[in-house]
């Protein structure tokens, strides 16, 4: 599932729109509730009372402080009352570091949180969104329950233990202390690491620089990005810290494997290399790109019994330099970190080809792109089967994209001439016994073009050529509904549905439309007297002039008087006999 000097923003494809839904990169196993009880440091129920975005330049990133007013305490040496966590990510006027899977803390919102701490003992919430419950009530039964924030990459559960995602609160409440008691028990056998002492304030948090415009990293969520590289024929380059790495290759096989199936898309600009291994890694702003095994900056909390945040990613970007595609405004990306956590070879060793899946979807991510869907019953086979799909499927598909993955990068990243278009999205009444001949209107892409019929059938008595030329003489009258299949030199496809109805009265159909300040001109066919004409849902007050000799239709009044917008979104429709014309866009 951005912004600011920015990170992250969510690509959803179905038809290749950009959503605001939150967009993620991460990659999770997830946790029983025993032990995300047990391998938290503390347990806390309060709701959140402010936060607060601050940009520390020792630490080279973003932090969101989140003031909590303490009710309870579960577990840990956490006293009643006021304390401050400290999440990585954020935005500020001049600089966003929005990290992927970090959880959403609303302010006035309730929470149950599992806490952890970082080295200097401060708080901040454990294995990411899975340590964050919002406590709500439950309408129907008058009932607390809690509920746990989803949308986040995940693999399939290794523990048969109780994972809750929503449930009672006094259930849930009551088994994590039963857990908690289990724990207490086992104590006295085991030897727990030694940790510092929790600090209810980070040691920095009063001293920092105040920015202004900051936000929680939160907000910006599914603001649009991508990186500018390829606009100007240059490859986007990416580190590889291999320190730690697990595989025969060091765990660059697999880096390379991901970059060149997203790197070979037909009728993307898009190219990645590999520009080394490096030393840096982690999620901070350091002008480095890079992908990191083995979590080198200790940012997300270990695997629990194979159970966590397997990767994380982050993007930070120029919010100040923008470039519109498709109607959308992108964010300059100047820079992407993964990470890949300590001990996930306990999930890739059984499946090698999982390491280059996961790699691959999470650098999606940073090259711009969300989640194909967010849904377990998604019934879209394209959507489900995508790489991007929020499930990893752990099925050998390795570093392989999808027909959405593709679709999904050729948004962001265009040919030279532009997206493949179809833009016929009508076609004209036929009259039985008359010759009939319309072109399918595509432009963008790589020429060639080849149009076949995917389903469906047109009217008796016409055919449609390879080049898109649909003719012929339509025999009776009838309606025909079909799908037509656009494709390019470059094997990009677009489909578009579309019908012809045949009838000895067509219907009106705009082919143009034209605002000269004081008239509205209508061009097309079938048009005449008697028409009458709505701009926007509402029909013109004034009675339509029809001028036969150029088959054209003049509405005459203000852009005001007649409803217009003008802002590339007015809708005409005319109809005549109570025969409705095309929806014209203009």
């Amino acid at each position: 599932m951005i912004a600011r000097n920015l990170i992250i923003a969510a690509l959803t494809l179905a038809a290749i729109l950009l959503v605001a839904d939150p967009a993620v990169a991460t990659t999770i196993v997830p946790m029983s509730d025993r032990d995300l009880a047990t391998s938290s440091r503390a347990i806390v129920e309060g709701t959140v009372v402010s936060t607060e975005v601050i940009a520390s330049p020792d630490r080279g990133a973003v932090y969101t402080y989140v003031t909590v007013d303490v009710e309870s305490v579960l577990k840990g040496d956490v006293p009643p009352g006021r304390i401050v966590l400290r999440q990585l990510g954020g935005s500020t006027a001049e600089q966003a570091f929005i990290v992927h899977a970090a959880p959403e803390l609303e302010t006035g919102a309730r929470f149950l949180l599992f806490l952890n701490t970082d080295e200097d003992g401060s708080l901040r919430v454990a294995h990411m969104k899975l340590g964050a419950y919002r406590i709500v009530r439950d309408e129907s039964t008058g009932l607390d329950i809690v509920d746990r924030e989803m949308g986040d990459g995940y693999l399939n559960p290794v523990s048969p233990d109780t994972i809750t995602w929503r449930g009672p609160y006094d259930r849930f409440r009551r088994d994590i202390g039963d857990y908690l008691a289990e724990q207490r028990l086992r104590s006295g056998d085991e030897h727990s690491p030694i940790q510092p002492p929790i600090r209810i304030s980070p040691p920095e948090y009063s001293g920092l620089h105040r920015s202004s415009g900051a936000a929680p990293a939160f907000t910006f969520l599914g603001a649009g990005f991508r990186w500018f590289e390829p606009d100007a024929g240059q490859p986007v380059r990416i580190k590889v810290n291999n320190r730690d790495a697990f595989t025969p290759s060091r765990g660059i096989d697999e880096v390379k494997a991901a970059f060149h199936a997203w790197s070979t898309v037909s009728g993307s600009t898009l190219r990645v290399v590999f520009d080394g291994t490096t030393s840096a890694g982690g999620l901070n702003a350091d002008g480095v790109s890079t992908i990191a095994y083995g979590d080198p900056k200790r940012q997300i909390d270990d695997l629990v019994n194979c159970q966590g945040v397997v990767a994380l990613a982050s993007v930070i970007g120029n919010p100040g330099t923008k470039r519109t595609i498709g109607g959308i405004a992108f964010s300059k990306l100047v820079e992407s970190d993964l990470i890949l956590n300590n001990g996930i070879d306990c999930l890739t060793s059984v499946n090698p080809m999982l390491l280059e899946e996961i790699l691959t979807h999470e650098f999606g991510h940073d090259l711009g792109l969300g989640h194909s869907s967010e849904r377990f019953d998604e019934p879209d086979p394209r959507l489900n089967d995508a790489t991007m799909y929020f499930v990893a499927h752990n099925d050998g598909r390795g570093a392989t994209l999808r027909r959405d993955d593709s679709d999904a990068i050729r948004f962001l990243y265009e040919g030279p001439n532009g997206r493949l278009l179809c833009n016929t999205t009508a076609l004209p009444d036929a009259i039985p016994g008359e010759p009939y001949s319309r072109s399918i209107d595509i432009t963008g892409g790589t020429s060639p073009y080849s149009v076949t019929l995917l389903n469906g059938g047109l009217p008796a008595g016409l055919t449609m050529s390879a080049s898109g030329l649909i003719s012929g003489t339509a025999v009776s009258e009838t309606t025909a509904s079909f799908t037509i299949r656009v494709t390019d030199s470059d094997l990009v496809e677009v489909d578009r549905a579309l019908s012809i109805r045949v009838g000895v009265t067509p219907a009106p159909f705009v082919e143009n439309v034209k605002f000269t300040g004081s008239k509205l001109q209508i061009t097309g066919l079938f048009l005449g007297e008697g028409a009458s004409v709505a701009i926007n849902g509402r029909t013109t007050p004034k009675s339509p002039k029809y001028k036969p000799a150029k088959s054209k239709i003049v509405v005459s009044g203000s852009a005001q008087n007649l409803g217009l917008r003008l802002d590339g979104t007015d809708v005409v429709v005319v109809t005549i006999g109570g025969l409705g014309s095309n929806a014209f866009v203009f």
